[in-house]
């Protein structure tokens, strides 16, 4: 084999095995509050995931009085950058908040979108993008119907292109969900309901995180379509984070990998756990690093993101270089493979701050080999 024949064929393999991107360029965006002063919005930038900082230094927008800023929820739209938040005091407003920016740093007021329409509406909650496979975009909120604990959750889709306004709200049914009769007497809340919501689609069913208020868990349901009908997937402590957790958002990693970050309700805090099949286990909770004090807000990856990998170089005396970017708590394992089939994954890891190394390519009538490099996502670094 020619060398340039072989070296494509690594570097093709490398290109299409390996998941790595440049340090400089942010995998992710998270859009958050500062629980000491709920009118301020926060846009935080991380490479890997679990170290965030804000963009300026600063917070980018201050939500005019009386209303606050609470749960933010970010998403990208092919205009520009959309948020949805919780408005009023402590969301007691019939109505949410739509702003739109184009650089994450310069935000204006769309519109508040109205849940008037909803019987007795004293509090709305937590309003949650989400942008379905045929690009349609909804927005899934909490909304009381009289005490400020007797939630049900509705979905809100914008009918024109500037998102000024909105159909009427739609409530989620099914199992999953309590349910719940009003209660006029303002002594006796029946602390019911659920908020919080967060979707994505797996499999072509939907699948919804909330904050069950029976129990104060973070509960999982799944439905063949968006509104519903809803049954229990996940119930209790399923994900071993325990109670009074809220605000969850799910990020995929690839394949079987996920990563959930959600809030502590009691301390302001946010944290995240990762799993590596499927939501079947996780890992212990680890605290999010921050330069400030999270709280309830949305995480997403950054769709604007051109395929960044790790490069395979020749270099004189028969030698390959291997280039992988600058990244913190992560790994990456320099795997062959004969037949594109079965890969030897007990090759060294590359971790750190970013770096190089050099390779001994095969000697020309020696068997093929491929190279890759493959992202170990849950990788702890050594001490």
């Amino acid at each position: 084999m020619k060398f340039s024949a072989y070296f494509i064929a690594c570097y093709l393999v490398s290109c299409f095995g390996a998941q790595a991107l440049d340090s400089s360029t942010p995998r992710y965006y998270f859009a958050t509050f500062d629980n000491t002063d709920q009118t301020k919005l926060y846009i935080t930038a991380s490479f890997d995931g679990r170290k965030f900082s804000t963009l300026t230094g600063a917070h980018v927008y201050t939500a005019p009085l009386p209303d606050t800023l609470r749960d933010p929820s970010i998403i990208r739209l092919p205009d520009a950058w959309y948020i949805c938040h919780t408005a009023g005091n402590f969301g007691n407003v019939t109505y949410f908040t739509v702003l739109r920016s184009t650089d994450l740093i310069n935000w204006t007021k769309v519109t508040d979108v109205s849940t008037a329409s909803i019987p007795n509406t004293r509090f709305t909650w937590a309003p949650e993008w989400f942008q379905d496979e045929d690009g349609s975009v909804h927005i899934i909120v909490g909304v009381s119907y009289w005490m400020s604990r007797e939630f049900a959750m509705f979905a809100i889709h914008p009918t024109n292109a500037s998102l000024t306004t909105w159909s009427a709200p739609q409530r989620l049914t099914g199992s999953a969900f309590p349910t719940f009769t009003h209660n006029p007497n303002p002594d006796t809340p029946q602390y019911v309901g659920a908020y919080d919501a967060h979707i994505i689609k797996r499999s072509g069913e939907y699948y919804i995180t909330y904050f069950d208020v029976n129990t104060s868990y973070i509960f999982c349901a799944k439905s063949p379509a968006l509104t519903g009908p809803y049954t229990p997937f996940k119930t209790g402590n399923w994900q071993g984070i325990g109670s009074y957790k809220e605000g969850g958002t799910m990020v995929s990693l690839g394949g079987p990998s996920w990563r959930f970050y959600y809030a502590d309700a009691i301390f302001s805090k946010m944290y995240y756990i990762e799993s590596g099949d499927n939501w079947v286990t996780w890992s212990p909770a680890t605290l999010l690093d921050s330069t400030i004090v999270f709280n309830h807000g949305t995480v997403v990856y950054n769709p604007s993101l051109p395929e960044f990998k790790t490069t395979l170089e020749p270099l004189d005396g028969g030698s390959m270089r291997v280039r992988f970017p600058a990244v913190n708590k992560n790994g990456y394992r320099l795997e062959t493979s004969s037949d594109l089939m079965t890969w030897n994954q007990g090759g060294s890891v590359m971790e750190g701050l970013g770096g190089e190394m050099a390779i001994d390519h095969n000697p020309l009538g020696a068997p093929r080999m491929f190279y890759r490099i493959r992202w170990l996502p849950f990788h702890t670094p050594a001490p």
